[in-house]
């Protein structure tokens, strides 16, 4: 008994392939590289869904070294060569590297907005200011050896110009005019304001000549006299020195001054007879001082 056969057509759908890019042909050698990541990649570096270019871009990969890749780039009949040798070790890496420079070979405009401009502006340097804390000592600024303190603060403006105010005072014990029997304490109480220039050797030290004026008293106490008094007189002077700043896990500070008195009135003891011994104020004198600089 024969059956009628029946015959069924259908559409026969042919098993469909992973899309490829017609403007890109890799071959990978021993490399990393693959299509679908290099186009996904150039894609992202033009801020595109998807990459649309008259270029034809062949990636080849050596034979026998996996970091070497050949870049064959056509355009409208001409045709450019690249090598990355090498290109970086990691997958990730090599496939952002090859792709950035397809994607600057093909649209060169967009280099602008990948890569960062030479002349952006730099940022507003921010204002450095700090109060200061030293302890001190000079020779010569009063009739001996004198030791105290300075505190202020400073302000840079600009990396290499800056401003500074200090309170400082100074102290000599036991003083003596030849001559004479007793002794006398010298104490120097003074402000200055100075002008700074210098810069940053290293990102932990800076390095400054500070010059400008100071004004004070100068006081002095005598003992053993026949008569002791404690006058007061005014004081002036012109300050200009060395400043280093090094942060070593505290904010050092030390200053080499070297001070000019411009006013100094000398230190007198009336003897008898009408006959006055005094210790005359040095013209120059060295300050030095040594503390911190703690930032606002």
């Amino acid at each position: 008994m024969h059956l009628p056969a029946r015959a069924e057509t259908g559409a026969l759908t042919a098993p469909s392939e992973p899309p490829t890019a017609r403007w890109l042909e890799v071959e990978p050698g021993l490399s990393c590289l693959e299509a679908a990541r290099l186009e996904a990649s150039v894609a992202m570096w033009l801020s595109k869904p998807h990459v649309a270019t008259d270029a034809r871009v062949l990636v080849r990969g050596d034979a026998r070294r996996a970091r070497l890749v050949e870049l064959v780039i056509t355009r409208s009949g001409s045709t450019s060569t690249r090598v990355f040798d090498p290109v970086p070790a990691g997958c990730d890496e090599a496939h952002a590297a090859v792709s950035l420079v397809i994607a600057l070979a093909i649209e060169p405009h967009v280099a602008a907005s990948i890569l960062p401009s030479e002349h952006e502006p730099e940022p507003d340097q921010a204002l450095d200011v700090a109060l200061t804390v030293q302890v001190a000592g000079a020779t010569a600024l009063l009739p001996s050896w004198s030791l105290g303190f300075a505190a202020g603060a400073d302000a840079w403006f600009l990396p290499w110009l800056g401003l500074r105010t200090e309170l400082f005072m100074q102290h000599a014990r036991n003083n003596t005019v030849s001559g004479t029997s007793g002794t006398f304490d010298a104490t120097l109480l003074a402000g200055d304001v100075r002008g700074c220039a210098g810069g940053k050797p290293g990102s932990r030290m800076r390095v400054a000549l500070c010059t400008g004026v100071a004004l004070g008293a100068l006081h002095g106490r005598g003992h053993d006299y026949e008569r002791s008094y404690s006058p007061t007189g005014f004081w002036a002077g012109i300050m200009s020195g060395l400043r280093i700043e090094l942060d070593a896990g505290l904010p050092w500070l030390l200053d080499v001054t070297a001070v000019l008195p411009l006013r100094a009135q000398p230190f007198t003891v009336a003897r008898a007879g009408d006959s006055d011994a005094s210790a005359q104020p040095s013209g120059a004198a060295l300050l030095l001082g040594l503390g911190v600089r703690v930032p606002l």
